[in-house]
This record gives structure tokens, sequence and C-alpha cells, in this order.
């Protein structure tokens, strides 16, 4: 005869594999509903129902900046009762599973709670946190096997990874019009701000032509989130006429990631283009004829 433990064991996993079945298939269909609790064996339950509320837990989008993304700031509740009617206490098997077939790593993640033994009357609550590690839609089931008579039931998490962008202010730098071979000018700043909740990373900021608008990086590796930081440049012209160029930064967030530089140079040395030397005909040969034939002709008498 199968013990009581044994025999939820053995629930919970045809419960896993049927639950399984199901979220592959609402991947590529309609959300997942509600599944129907799988049958609970008459030798492990009790005469109770388990209620749980509510069937289906949307946490929305949530921001990624990749490799990870972050917690969900507010974690989503699901209640577990046993209403006052039922005669006796239901047992939920801990730890809580949830059926994800994205992971690992882990997209839900249950929280610590203390829903082990639910008495007639009472409830208790589960707390869910959603942590995407790419840009789309998440489907998993939280899975709840307890010794009641309703036997394994499951709730629906859906959520969104959205990939987090930079801000940067302005988007572009202008210079005045300085002398070739002057000092740097005045320098001016662009604005990095992290508007995300999770933090930035910031690989590299660079000039395409540090000769020409050398930079000055204030910026730190990791940016946190509502934090921001200053790049400064400046502008050495090299040549006269209009200048261009730009900063770059690698950073792991979606959005522009170029600032425009521009400038332009005067009283350089004026380069003086040399003429094409014009190319001479070659005279055409005149073929000169050559003497006539002789011919003989008769001599008349």
């Amino acid at each position: 005869m199968l013990t009581g433990a044994t025999s939820r064991s053995l629930l919970k996993l045809a419960a896993v594999a049927g639950y399984t079945v199901l979220m592959m298939a609402s991947l590529f269909g309609p959300p997942l509903s509600r599944a129907q609790p799988a049958p609970s064996s008459t030798a492990t339950t009790v005469a109770s129902n388990l209620t749980v509320s509510p069937p289906t837990l949307n946490f929305g989008s949530q921001v990624v900046l990749p490799p990870d993304g972050v917690p969900s700031n507010q974690p989503r509740n699901i209640t577990l009762s046993v209403a006052k009617n039922q005669p006796q206490p239901v047992t939920i098997e801990l730890p809580l599973m949830v059926s994800d077939s994205t992971a690992p790593p882990a997209q839900f993640i249950v929280q610590p709670n203390s829903c082990s033994v639910i008495a007639p009357g009472t409830s208790c609550e589960v707390s869910i946190v959603f942590q995407p590690n790419g840009a789309r839609r998440r489907n998993a089931l939280l899975l709840i096997t307890s010794n009641a008579a309703n036997g394994v039931q499951s709730v629906s998490l859906i959520g969104h990874g959205k990939q987090g962008r930079i801000s940067i202010s302005p988007g572009s730098l202008s210079f005045p019009v300085a002398n070739v071979g002057a000092l740097p000018t005045s320098s001016k700043s662009v604005t990095i701000t992290n508007k995300n909740a999770v933090q930035l990373t910031i690989h590299a900021i660079t000039s395409s032509n540090p000769g020409v608008f050398p930079i000055t990086d204030g910026c730190p590796a990791v940016l946190q989130p509502s934090a921001n930081c200053t790049v400064s440049a400046s502008f050495m012209a090299d040549r006269n006429g209009a200048i261009n160029g730009k900063i770059t930064i690698v950073d792991n967030a979606a959005g522009p990631n170029k600032i425009g530089l521009s400038g332009s140079g005067r009283g350089g040395p004026t380069t003086t283009r040399t003429a094409t030397p014009t190319r001479t005909a070659t005279p055409t040969a005149i073929r000169t004829p050559g003497p006539f034939p002789m011919r003989a002709f008769p001599v008349m008498h």
C-alpha cells in the first residue's frame, strides 16, 4: 500500500507532465487557462477542499537588460484558503513547483512562505516575482499539491520581457568655428541617464576622432537605476572647413547609442590644387606617296 507522501509525489509528477504539455501548447496558441485538478488518491486525501485564487497572475511587461532581467517591483500574490465549513485542515506539499518550459533560469520565482497547514476558516498567501531573461512572452504554471479532496491545483503565470533603453541628452554637440592648430575649445557635455529599474552596464565610450574631438568620460561601468553621468567633448580643428565626428556608447540597453559631433576649422594652410598638365596630341604621320610607276609606251614613227 502506498504511503501518503509517496502517493502525493506520484500525483505531483503526473501533474507536472500533464501541465507541461498544456503549457507548451499555450505558447503557440491563446493564453493559458486554469487547468483542471488532477484526480487525487482516496488513500491520502482529506474531506476538505482547497481554494486557490486568482487562477491567473499577469505580470505585464518587465524591463530586461541582458544578460538578466530585474525582479518585478511588486510581487503578485495568490491566496490558498480552506472554507470555514470544511471538516479538516489541508496540508500543502512544499516547496511549491513552477512548471516552466523556458527555464532555466527561473522566470517566475516563488518567495518563502508559511503555507504549510491550512485550517478550516483560514488562509495564507504565496508571493511570486517575475524575472525574465529575454525580451519575449513567458508562460508557466504554479502547481499546488496538497492532500485536499480536489487534488492538485494550478495558477497560470504570464509575463513579458521588455528591452530597457538608454537616455541621452542632448543627442548632438555643435562647436563654434575654431582656428586650425589652436588649443581645444571649451568642452560641452551630454548627460546619460538610466531610467530603467535595473542597473545599466556601460562597456565603453569612445570618440571617432579623439585628435579632433577629445572626450572626458565621467561614467561608471555600472550605472544604477535613476542615476546619470556626463560625457564631455571639446574641439580642435585640424583643417579648414566642416569637420564631423561622433561619440559611441557601448552598453547593454536598446535605444540611440551615438552622439553627433560637428565643428569647423579656419586659418590653416590653403591647399593649392596642382593643375593637371594638358596632354599634347601626337601628330598623325602624313604618308608621302612614292614615285609613279614607269610604263613603256610604243615608239611612234
